[in-house]
């Protein structure tokens, strides 16, 4: 949901061409990686062919593959994995507006400076959610792994940061 917040912005902002760099986790995967790519190609699908960039899916800190991925395709904005995507952007000396967009969809309220716009996720809900879960399965004198366990999806937000024009 983090990437299509992010992506959906981005073309609200009039981004067309839109470079993805969805990573992977390579020692371990993490489950979510799968998640972020299948995001990626329903909000690709509504999107010309001609305009349709192929995903960045290095590692999240390979930056020499993340500037050829650039380099190849020249998208008009990156949703990038974090904020480390958007000082790539800004050591090959482009503008962040001027020349190209930039969102984070993992952005960290601490490590992430307030001018990167983004998707923030809800650490306090999300806390909040997990000692309630947990609240359950003490009272219910539920222990080890449940039959059928929980998955609890708690919505991001988006920051309006000064990364993406308007």
């Amino acid at each position: 949901s983090s990437l299509q917040l992010a992506w959906r912005k981005s073309v609200e902002a009039g981004y067309r061409r839109i470079g993805v760099a969805c990573c992977r986790h390579e020692n371990p995967p993490f489950p979510d990686d799968r998640l972020r790519l299948a995001a990626l190609l329903e909000c690709q699908y509504e999107t010309p062919r001609k305009q349709r960039i192929p995903p960045f899916l290095g590692s999240p800190g390979d930056k020499e593959s993340y500037m050829e991925w650039l380099k190849d395709n020249r998208p008009d904005a990156v949703i990038g994995f974090q904020a480390h995507h958007y000082y790539y952007l800004l050591e090959c000396g482009m503008k962040v507006p001027g020349d190209i967009g930039f969102s984070s969809i993992v952005r960290d309220e601490e490590l992430t400076p307030d001018l990167i716009s983004g998707v923030e996720a809800s650490n306090t809900q999300v806390c909040f959610n997990v000692l309630s879960l947990l609240n359950q399965l003490v009272r219910n004198r539920i222990r080890g792994m449940p039959e059928y366990p929980t998955t609890v999806l708690v919505e991001s937000r988006w920051h309006e940061g000064k990364t993406l024009k308007k």
